[in-house]
């Protein structure tokens, strides 16, 4: 996928954050809810 693809729906590329950390995933919260996606 070329990433002018991805920026038209994802333009923050959050959809291909890795997770594979205990800190990644702290992150990885900490940005679901800054953008409102874990209520």
């Amino acid at each position: 996928v070329e990433e002018d693809e991805i920026d038209k729906f994802d333009p923050e590329h959050l959809s291909f954050f890795n997770i594979n950390t205990q800190t990644e995933l702290d992150e990885a919260r900490r940005l679901a809810v800054e953008k409102c996606l874990l209520l």
